[in-house]
């Protein structure tokens, strides 16, 4: 008896008219991160505008701007002021597949060399899982993408939400800081 089984080939990858990308080919990380430890990735990246200030009485002003959130800080008593940024999380993917977190990313402008970064905590819905604290608070006065490492992978299915702390050390002046987008890099 003879057994035939028909060979299958895979079509050739062509670019796809509207991404660029292969179809069925993987689009090029950037920046290009560590993809050691996992081979999927879903970016979630949201607009600035879903960003919001804490009430704090260093807040002057905090309102949606057609380019992000902007908020103003003054200086009362150099204790700075959250603004919360939350981004969707997974609970599970299909087939039980529980993505895990480590590179985030802040899109930010501040107006000239203050308000200034010195922290920023990360949650996974009412706890605290990380702090990263700036020893040389950052600012930047372009927009600017800040890449933010956990150093650890960390699962995150209760919602994240990436607090930003921002003090303005420039007394006698307010300052705006802007956050134009954040997001963050499910990997599994």
């Amino acid at each position: 008896m003879l057994c035939i089984i028909p060979a299958m080939g895979e079509d050739q990858l062509v670019p796809d008219e509207r991404s660029g990308i292969p179809e069925g080919g993987v689009g090029t990380q950037s920046p290009v991160l560590d993809g050691s430890v996992f081979t999927n990735y879903d970016t979630f990246f949201v607009h600035g505008t879903f960003a919001e200030a804490a009430y704090d009485p260093d807040v002057l002003s905090d309102y949606d701007a057609g380019i992000g959130r902007m908020t103003t800080i003054q200086n009362l008593d150099d204790s700075g002021a959250y603004i919360y940024c939350p981004i969707p999380s997974y609970e599970k993917k299909t087939g039980g597949v529980q993505p895990q977190v480590r590179y985030l990313a802040l899109y930010y402008r501040s107006e000239g060399t203050n308000p200034k970064i010195d922290n920023i905590r990360i949650y996974s819905g009412n706890t605290s899982i990380k702090t990263i604290y700036y020893s040389s608070p950052i600012y930047s006065e372009v927009f600017t993408v800040q890449i933010i490492d956990l150093g650890g992978w960390y699962t995150i299915n209760r919602g994240l939400n990436m607090a930003v702390h921002v003090v303005n050390t420039d007394s006698g002046h307010d300052r705006a800081f802007t956050i134009a987008g954040y997001g963050a890099r499910f990997e599994w």
